[in-house]
């Protein structure tokens, strides 16, 4: 039995170490694999500093120089194997580039692992694509000139420069600004303006469009002498450079001159159509062929502040009050982009979970193309953004600033979604500020961009080249929102949303613009624009709780809130819109939008305005119901030709009042008239709804016993803007015009 039981405990000896064994092997291996995977998922951290070097690993002791830098250390530690996510610390300082970071698919993360580029503590990196230019002296009539490396052997040309962190004025006739233009008073009982005998001479006095064939059109314009006599001493090569700046209706065209005729007083300019069915180079508010300028001429240099680029490289400038060109920075653009996201949504590749955050992007240019540019809406036509996404998905921009750009800031092109912009400043921008989608409908719908998130940014000082350009711009893009932005000093609108002319199908559903400061809009210089504008049906898409002022156009149209043609479906609710040139509301056609609940206040036209619905059909144009419409001049519903019987609308329970106690104009007609057209024939009133001080453009109520009798109900519009700290909610309010 001994024999046996030892036998039976060396049995199970060995069964116990045989079972041990390959358990013990497993846990190691496991653990080993485990070691393996949490060295290879550890945090990859890449260093950039203006000290550094693209050759280094990235480490903190030998950071790399470059953004691009970054991403090809990144793009080396995974091809290592490494797979963690990614962080990217940029250090204090201003770095120099002369190319954009592109990133790929393979450039993303995901969820588990994404990919930052941020600021380090502290540290407020500025990437500028610009090229510093020293060496001014001083020169005859009072000009300072500098030498500019590779001009003259044809290497560089830049049509935007920055002297001491402004953007300079190009050299140009006539030197009248439009901020002077548009302060040039009405004459008596209409719209046209006193004339300014210094800009006089720069209006066509005819032109002529001869279609040469394969798209390309000839321009023969008539001219005074006096711009003739600018023109004449210019040689070939000189006035070869000179572009010829048209201003149109809400758009704008730029043209090189390719010859003039003395005897005839003809300018030619040639290029794509310029002469639109709705902008034939006329000028709206002066009965007159249209206003233009010329530029980029060094006898028209004779203003402080602008300048003059020379194809021998001289550089010219003259300089303002007080300045002293040798000891300021000038800074000309070299980069035409300064980030591309560069996925490939077609096919189904995105990059994807990439932030950046503290990141400055500063002096992008835009070099008009050789037939110049033509008339679009919006600046549609311009199709280039100093940050240019494709196949974004899960991006993130927190606390970026763009700025001293020659074309749009941002834009969300194709096939972009989840994706948010937060709290950033987008200033001095060329075009527009952060346009969403497309002008056309992709079938793909991986190729269709939607839900970004505008929130909590200074969008400001815009359309300094082409002055059409808009604060956002949605096209055919759906699930967006614009919220609680600071959108002002721009030459057109704030918010544009939709992209189709009429009732034909749209992407622009379900958009939200809500609690956004939008201001100094138009300021004189374009017409048909708004606070916010809209095209197309737009099911689902609501504009709320904004605060719109000072709209003002050049020759019509300046609204604060204005659905044009085909416009449906959108709710208007709790808007504050007061300061605006032709109306706080206009409808051209549409069905079935709703307008409810806002204060419309102080137009220096038409209050509310519904044109002929044309295409209008058996439907519903638009419900008008218990909104305050309070005003001191103009009309409330305007001329009686804008409200005929084909303007089929539900209005009811809106309370009007006009101060200077004269006849609140409802479309020709009397109260009484009006109502039994069925108009305000349920429970709207005449009566003043009690304001604490509207003079001073405070809109609460001192007393809630009228707006109770139509059922209004007051809601805080000091909620709308940017939030957060003191020193951001003080920024929306130190740039031109913002107040």
């Amino acid at each position: 039995m001994k024999g046996n039981k030892h036998a039976v405990v060396s049995t199970r000896r060995e069964a116990l170490h045989i079972g041990i064994g390959p358990l013990l092997s497993t846990t190691v291996a496991v653990l080993t694999l485990l070691v393996a995977c949490s060295i290879s998922a550890a945090e990859m951290v890449v260093h950039v500093a203006p000290t550094g070097n693209d050759a280094a690993d990235g480490s903190r002791a030998k950071p790399v120089a470059s953004l691009i830098g970054a991403r090809d250390a990144v793009r080396r530690l995974r091809a290592d194997g490494k797979t963690g996510p990614v962080r990217v610390v940029v250090a204090d300082g201003t770095y120099r580039i002369a190319e954009p970071l592109v990133l790929t698919p393979d450039d993303g993360g995901s969820a588990e692992v994404p990919v930052r580029y941020e600021a380090a503590p502290g540290a407020k990196p500025v990437f500028s694509g610009g090229r510093r230019i020293t060496g001014f002296q001083r020169g005859e009539n009072g000009l300072w000139v500098a030498d500019v490396p590779g001009v003259a052997a044809g290497q560089w040309y830049f049509e935007q420069l920055w002297v001491g962190g402004r953007r300079a004025q190009r050299a140009m006739e006539p030197d009248t600004n439009w901020e002077e233009i548009a302060r040039l008073p009405a004459l008596p009982g209409s719209r046209q303006r006193a004339r300014d005998p210094n800009i006089d001479p720069f209006f066509f006095e005819d032109v002529v469009e001869t279609d040469l064939g394969k798209g390309r059109f000839r321009q023969t314009s008539t001219v005074s002498q006096e711009v003739m006599s600018l023109l004449t001493p210019l040689s070939l090569t000189q006035r070869a450079d000179v572009q010829l700046s048209v201003s149109h209706s809400w758009s704008n065209t730029r043209r090189f001159i390719s010859a003039i005729d003395a005897d005839s007083r003809t300018i030619t300019t040639e290029g794509g159509k310029a002469l639109k069915p709705w902008n034939l180079w006329k000028d709206l508010a002066w009965g007159s062929k249209g206003y233009f300028h010329l530029e980029n001429f060094l006898s028209a240099l004779d203003e402080p502040g602008e300048w003059f680029l020379a194809r021998d490289g001289k550089l010219y400038y003259k300089p303002r009050m007080g300045e002293d060109p040798a000891s300021m920075e000038f800074v000309a653009p070299v980069a035409g982009k300064s980030l591309v996201i560069q996925g490939d949504p077609a096919n189904g590749k995105f990059v994807e979970h990439v932030a950046f955050k503290g990141l400055t992007f500063h002096h992008t240019q835009w070099l008009t193309p050789a037939g110049g540019f033509g008339p679009g809406q919006a600046a549609a036509p311009l199709n280039e953004a100093a940050v240019m996404l494709d196949g974004a998905r899960n991006v993130l921009f927190q606390d970026c600033e763009i700025a001293h750009v020659g074309t749009h800031g941002m834009w969300f092109r194709r096939g972009c979604s989840q994706s948010r912009v937060e709290r950033c400043l987008f200033r001095d921008l060329g075009a527009g500020g952060v346009r969403i989608g497309e002008i056309s409908i992709r079938s793909n719908t991986a190729e269709q961009t939607h839900h970004i998130t505008l929130d909590n940014n200074i969008i400001q000082s815009g359309g300094r080249i082409i002055p059409e350009g808009v604060g956002v711009w949605i096209a055919h893009s759906y699930d967006n929102n614009v919220t609680h932005n600071d959108i002002g000093d721009f030459y057109y609108s704030g918010v544009s949303v939709g992209w189709t002319w009429g009732f034909g199908n749209s992407l622009a559903k379900r958009n939200n613009i809500s609690y956004n400061h939008l201001h100094h809009l138009g300021q004189g210089r374009q017409s048909d624009l708004a606070g916010v504008y809209s095209l197309g049906i737009s099911d689902g898409t609501v504009i709320s709780h904004n605060v719109i002022h000072d709209v003002y156009c050049w020759g019509y149209g300046g609204w604060g809130l204005y659905p044009d043609e085909g416009s449906s479906n959108i709710l208007y609710e709790n808007n504050l819109v007061y300061n605006v040139s032709d109306g706080g509301f206009h409808q051209h056609f549409g069905r079935n939008n709703t307008v409810r609940n806002n204060i419309l206040a102080f137009s220096e036209q038409e209050q509310v305005r519904g044109t002929a619905q044309k295409k209008a059909g058996d439907h519903l144009s638009f419900t008008f119901e218990r909104n305050i419409v309070y005003f001191d001049q103009g009309e409330l519903f305007g001329r009686n030709h804008q409200w005929g019987d084909d303007v089929r609308v539900n209005l009811k329970n809106n309370i009007y009042w006009r101060t200077d106690g004269k006849d609140l104009g409802f479309a020709g007609k009397s109260w009484d008239q009006w109502r039994a057209m069925g108009r305000d024939k349920e429970g709207s009133i005449i009566a003043d709804p009690k304001f604490v001080d509207p003079e001073k453009r405070d809109f609460r109520f001192a007393s809630d016993t009228v707006i109770k009798q139509t059922g209004f109900k007051p809601f805080d519009y000091s909620r709308a803007g940017v939030y957060g700290d003191a020193a951001w909610i003080a920024l929306a309010k130190t740039t031109p015009n913002s107040n």
